[in-house]
């Protein structure tokens, strides 16, 4: 599922909606930060994303995708506390399959933003192949920074992004 929502997102004529006219980096390749932000978390072993929720394959193959676009580290939480990742790695990138945790995805989010505190960097993103109603607006409010849908969900189309 990953690999078809991050290679999908990539592809002409998908649209992104975004309320705030800022630009955004490309979701479906995050490009790792520049070592020269001073703000960036850069742990002992480099730039870390952190895949959740996702099965092994999927994780794997996530973690190619990942590494390809030049991120140093990949971590899963592999049946782990993501919590106690975050509190041990410095992480710049959070993608979740809500798709396997959507019954807490929004109150993980709430609770990673809480611990990662206010002036943190990290990017969250949320990946579902369907979305129900009202769980985006639920996932955005808890903080992640994309929504991405396959089918389905509050708004019309092949593909959701919203955007804070």
């Amino acid at each position: 599922m990953l690999r078809a929502i991050l290679n999908s997102a990539s592809k002409p004529g998908l649209q992104a909606s975004a309320p705030t006219p800022r630009p955004r980096p490309s979701v479906a390749l995050p490009k790792r930060p520049q070592p020269a932000t001073p703000s960036s978390r850069r742990g002992p072993h480099g730039f870390a994303a952190l895949l959740v929720g996702f099965p092994q394959s999927e994780a794997e193959a996530g973690a190619a995708i990942l590494r390809a676009a030049g991120w140093d580290r990949v971590l899963t939480d592999g049946g782990r506390n993501v919590l106690r990742i975050i509190e041990r790695e410095p992480v710049e990138l959070v993608v979740i399959d809500v798709d396997h945790c959507d019954d807490y995805a929004p109150r993980l989010i709430a609770d990673m933003r809480r611990d990662m505190g206010a002036d943190t960097q990290t990017r969250i993103i949320a990946l579902a192949m369907i979305l129900p109603d009202g769980l985006s607006r639920q996932l955005r409010d808890a903080g992640a920074h994309q929504v991405l849908s396959k089918r389905g969900g509050e708004q019309s189309g092949d593909w959701i992004a919203n955007l804070p």
